[in-house]
């Protein structure tokens, strides 16, 4: 997911990637649900070995993807994107990197350009609803394995897909934030360059 991500950013415009990355993850909320639905009639009619099976073919292929050298292509310039401390230890340059990255990251929340912040507080509700979602759900099915429910594969399934499904639609909040934002040629009432 986070290569993806990576990739999106890449060879995406500042106008078109709120978009394409809202797609991106309600999708991937999708196939998984769909992907929950096939793993359930697999189990229910060959076992549990297919799906296992195939996960680790799908996994290892991955792998292969990310480890063999030249098949994943370059996206960024990298003249373009030279560090700037070439000099010191990796441990020094590490540091730098980290200590850049968490200023960056409280940049995020200091400044309150276009919304930022209630568009992060909206994201991180969303996210920590699915998070209770995600987190409780083996709970939930353990529950629903035993008496007096039974469940077979395809109840485990269809759970899945709910949960999954509601997540997706979750994340059409970003697509509303865009439209929003088209809605209003991306001019808040908000002073970009007043200090907060």
């Amino acid at each position: 997911m986070a290569q993806c991500f990576a990739y999106l950013s890449d060879v995406t415009n500042d106008k078109n990637r709120l978009l394409r990355i809202a797609v991106f993850q309600a999708l991937s909320y999708v196939v998984t649900a769909l992907g929950q639905l096939t793993v359930g009639f697999l189990i229910r009619d060959y076992g549990f070995k297919p799906p296992l099976w195939m996960m680790n073919i799908g996994l290892s292929i991955a792998l292969l993807y990310m480890v063999i050298p030249g098949l994943i292509i370059e996206t960024v310039d990298s003249n373009k994107s030279r560090v700037k401390n070439q000099n010191g230890t990796f441990l020094q340059r590490s540091k730098s990197n980290v200590k850049a990255g968490l200023k960056d990251l409280s940049n995020l929340f200091k400044i309150n350009v276009k919304l930022r912040r209630w568009r992060l507080g909206l994201l991180y509700l969303i996210d920590f609803m699915r998070e209770l979602l995600e987190k409780s759900a083996p709970v939930v099915i353990v529950y629903g394995l035993g008496p007096p429910f039974c469940w077979t594969s395809l109840n485990v399934s269809t759970y899945w897909i709910i949960i999954l499904s509601g997540t997706a639609l979750g994340r059409w909040h970003i697509f509303l934030c865009h439209i929003y934002e088209k809605h209003t040629n991306g001019k808040d009432n908000i002073n970009p360059d007043r200090k907060v």
